[in-house]
């Protein structure tokens, strides 16, 4: 009960901050810069030690037109090769140094009469490397994203570096950490797309937690040169029961 309390607490602020997201017109509309809330729910079932799934779904800045998609996605991950023990708290990949996975996703932009529908496959691979004192976890993954938007097909990679340090502050856990992650697109044949983040996560309800962060996105090819966003991504664990 006490896992389904935690999820139904999770998924009723999602929807809260959705319905918030899409009553607050988005700002910076007529100026250079673009501002917008990004949020999204994560469900993390765990089928065992080395492997889990991922259902997600969210709110997320457009690249092909000046206005945010709607994506839903499913993907999946295996862990290869255990190593640290002190970083597993909120997430059993930070025990891990290599982490493979695949994602598919399938979203949805409307501005003025235009629509881009966009279903991509993503091949990730993550890689980490943790130190004890100071406790910092650093973090690589590298994805090559197969998409294609409205029909037209093209790849894309994308590498995002950050690096994360827990904390307790009287009776409260909390992780900061902070990234870059810049992108190249086949289309432009160029690195188009830069994003900085901050953020930090915060334990909810036993194993659930949130993800708050900002965002600076910086982008040669879209229709908005610099965009803030401010983002929150709800995670709820599972784990399958065991026989």
């Amino acid at each position: 009960m006490q896992k389904l309390s935690a999820g139904l607490f999770a998924l009723s602020l999602i929807l809260l901050t959705m319905i918030i997201s899409a009553a607050i017109p988005t700002a910076g509309q007529d100026t250079d810069n673009a501002a917008e809330f990004d949020p999204s729910l994560w469900v993390l079932l765990e089928l065992n030690k080395r492997s889990r799934l991922e259902f997600y779904t969210g709110r997320e800045r457009s690249q092909e037109l000046d206005s945010s998609k709607w994506k839903v996605g499913v993907g999946a991950s295996i862990r290869v090769r255990p190593l640290f023990n002190f970083f597993d708290d909120d997430d059993p990949d930070k025990k891990y140094t290599f982490v493979l996975g695949t994602v598919f996703e399938h979203s949805k932009t409307l501005e003025a009469g235009q629509t881009r529908i966009e279903n991509k496959i993503a091949l990730d691979a993550w890689g980490r490397w943790a130190f004890k004192k100071p406790k910092i976890l650093i973090t690589d993954r590298s994805r090559l994203e197969f998409r294609w938007v409205n029909g037209d097909y093209h790849i894309r990679y994308r590498n995002w570096l950050f690096a994360e340090r827990p904390v307790k502050i009287k009776n409260l856990k909390l992780t900061p950490f902070a990234g870059t992650e810049p992108f190249w697109d086949q289309r432009y044949g160029k690195w188009n797309l830069f994003r900085f983040m901050a953020g930090a996560r915060f334990p909810l309800m036993r194993r659930t937690f949130v993800d708050v962060f900002y965002v600076r996105e910086h982008c040669l090819t879209c229709p908005r040169l610099d965009t803030d966003v401010l983002g929150v991504n709800f995670f709820i664990p599972l784990r399958l029961k065991k026989r």
